[in-house]
């Protein structure tokens, strides 16, 4: 699993209960800050899971038409 996308570990840790009790954990969170790192994205903001830092960055259920607050989000 080191070599998946954060995009590839969120969507993994929603396939079922199993992939989530393995991915969506905190044991995991060195797997998530490898994968971020990956990428080339900034580093999880403090106070935030990498999980759900990726999904705000990735998922279309969030809508970032604010470029202002995403900015801000991102020095933190």
């Amino acid at each position: 699993m080191t070599h998946l996308s954060p995009w590839d570990l969120l969507c993994l840790g929603r396939v079922s209960k199993g992939f989530r009790e393995i991915v969506i954990t905190p044991k995991a969170a060195s797997l998530w800050r490898q994968s971020i790192k990956s990428v080339g994205m900034p580093p999880c903001p403090d106070g935030i899971s990498e999980p759900a830092y990726i999904a705000f960055v990735f998922d279309s259920e969030y809508c970032v038409s604010d470029f202002f607050f995403f900015d801000q989000l991102l020095s933190l």
